[in-house]
């Protein structure tokens, strides 16, 4: 809540971000700051893009077979399909896609502080509400990341692994719902885990909090059993 509430209060400097600024609009260096957020991988092309002063209007022309070629020489395929990817929820948007916690929380202020109280007051049915009306945007991420397939545990990061998603299988349900029944915090705590490369002590604190709060809810379950209330 605190750190919430001095982003909150320094909300005049959200106005520069570029999930508020059309693409057409952006400098060489802005888009040099998009394409470095895509992943540490990323940097490898940072000095072509700046040699090539490619700006917001440049950045929209391009194509996979100008990245694949000089002067941007792109061969890795797993990097040229992120980058498109990427561009084309851009192209879509008309504007950068939230990549990080403030970036979301600037562009989906309500719901995040309706996040920020619904999971921690009430897990489970802050999990169940984002299945029911936020399947796409936050519920598929969020499974993903928490019970990830076998060959996601490649060397790409996570926000790459998340840019292309698909339909959970059975085994990726089954982990997902003896979690959400028994230890619902630890989702939580193993999404910020997973997210400590861009947010390392706003995910600290979260797994802290959410161990805590696990112990607490154990402690309520256990005093309500040992007083023989549960039945």
């Amino acid at each position: 809540v605190v750190l919430l509430v001095y982003h909150w209060s320094s909300r005049e400097s959200e106005h520069d971000l570029l999930v508020h600024k059309a693409v057409a609009k952006w400098t060489a260096e802005e888009v040099v700051l998009w394409l470095e957020q895509l992943g540490p991988w990323a940097s490898l092309y940072r000095d072509r893009f700046l040699a090539e002063r490619v700006n917001g209007r440049l950045l929209l022309t391009l194509t996979e077979e100008e990245f694949s070629r000089a002067p941007y020489t792109i061969e890795n395929s797993s990097h040229r399909r992120a980058i498109l990817l990427e561009l084309e929820r851009v192209k879509a948007l008309g504007v950068k896609p939230p990549q990080n916690l403030w970036e979301y929380k600037a562009v989906n202020p309500g719901r995040s502080l309706f996040l920020l109280y619904a999971l921690k007051s009430s897990p489970r049915l802050g999990l169940l509400y984002l299945y029911l009306f936020d399947y796409t945007d936050t519920f598929l991420p969020f499974i993903h990341t928490i019970c990830p397939l076998q060959e996601d545990s490649s060397g790409e990061d996570i926000i790459t692994r998340l840019l292309d998603l698909r339909e959970p299988t059975w085994k990726q349900w089954r982990e997902f719902l003896v979690k959400y029944s028994f230890l619902p915090y630890q989702l939580i705590a193993e999404f910020a885990w997973d997210w400590l490369e861009v947010h390392y002590w706003t995910s600290r604190f979260l797994i802290v909090n959410a161990m805590l709060l696990s112990v607490l809810e154990l402690f309520s379950f256990w005093r309500i059993w040992s007083r023989s209330e549960l039945k």
